[in-house]
């Protein structure tokens, strides 16, 4: 499957290593992940926040450097569907440009349409699920 993450699965993978951490890494051996300059960009600056001790920190650029260097790099227009958090408009519009089958958030409440054109947004959880990793 095509995948698009949204930040904040990345600093949860980041912060505990549990549920999120494990499949993060079975998404990174397992699917295809979609990232624009401007969802690189999102991750290094937060990843950097004030609130992550160092530790967390390392864990999240790690996760980051992790999804990058597998991940396919493309460019997206806007597409001009609003978000209810507007710095969610980069994912939803990488998840259209790359044609991805999935945006894979833990905000489903600022993807209030729960699908942009042949994309679906779906969480970790329902995502781990949909994709046969539940005995995580």
């Amino acid at each position: 499957m095509i995948v698009v993450i949204d930040c904040n699965v990345i600093v949860s993978a980041g912060v505990s290593d549990g549920f999120v951490r494990r499949v993060l890494r079975r998404i990174i051996a397992e699917h295809e992940i979609i990232i624009t300059a401007d969802i690189v960009d999102e991750y290094a600056k937060v990843a950097l926040y004030s609130k992550f001790s160092s530790q967390v920190s390392a864990n999240i650029q790690s996760a980051i450097a992790d999804v990058e260097g597998c991940a396919v790099l493309i460019e997206a227009v806007p597409c001009g569907i609003e978000s209810p958090d507007p710095s969610d408009a980069p994912y939803i519009d990488a998840a259209i440009a790359g044609e991805a089958d999935y945006l894979i958030t833990g905000n489903l409440k600022h993807f209030p349409d729960g699908t942009y054109g042949n994309v679906r947004v779906i969480g970790v959880r329902g995502f781990a699920e949909l994709a046969g990793m539940v005995s995580l």
